[in-house]
């Protein structure tokens, strides 16, 4: 449902260099306006931190820090996949310098809005939902357009960025995507430790460092 956007129209071409290879046109961390990882690097590298699957509840972590090329100090996004339908996506990011900082997703199917706060679409004739949970303030927008146009016709992409309303130098971002939209009232809870979330029988510790774990 949630894809890679983009199209390989020819080797080198325009939209293959400034948006089929860019951080933007995936599901990732983008700064200060779709500035994103290095590509055509061998440095540009990440890693798997930690995978720990379960009955219910399947959880990973990476780090994608060096990908950035030194512009960003921390980018560590950690998922749990919640049995049978819902992702919790938990991104640590920090900075030498503030900065305006944006999460992407992107579908064949378009975007619309869906209540308080939410985000919805359908494909195949299922339904997702995306929310924020926990992070500062900011906003979505939704686009169907490429920047740069593929060439020969092609279906379009659409096109969803939540991004900060300020800068910051740290933020610690929480959203939620859940097919078939049955945990619209899903809100997680303060600890010492960071944020607790009980659902569909898994209980969930979100730590202050971005890690998921279980509780």
């Amino acid at each position: 449902m949630a894809t890679a956007s983009g199209y390989y129209d020819y080797y080198g071409s325009p939209h293959w260099h400034r948006w089929y290879k860019q951080t933007v046109a995936h599901n990732a961390i983008t700064y200060n306006g779709g500035r994103g990882q290095d590509h055509d690097s061998l440095k540009a590298q990440g890693s798997v931190l930690s995978f720990s699957p379960a009955n219910n509840a399947d959880i990973v972590t990476g780090d994608a820090t060096r990908a950035y090329g030194g512009e960003i100090t921390r980018a560590v996004r950690s998922l749990a996949y919640v049995r049978p339908g819902l992702v919790i996506v938990s991104d640590s990011l920090e900075s030498g310098v503030a900065r305006t900082w944006e999460w992407n997703l992107h579908s064949p199917s378009e975007f619309r809005k869906f209540g308080a706060g939410q985000i919805q679409f359908d494909e195949a004739g299922s339904r997702a939902c995306v929310k924020l949970l926990s992070g500062p303030d900011g906003q979505f927008s939704i686009s169907s357009t490429f920047p740069i146009p593929p060439e020969g016709k092609r279906s379009p992409h659409h096109h969803l960025r939540w991004a900060t309303s300020s800068q910051h130098a740290k933020v610690h971002l929480v959203f939620s995507i859940d097919i078939g939209c049955s945990h619209t009232d899903l809100h997680p809870s303060n600890s010492a430790a960071g944020l607790v979330m009980d659902v569909a029988g898994s209980s969930l510790l979100i730590k202050k460092s971005g890690e998921i774990e279980r509780k």
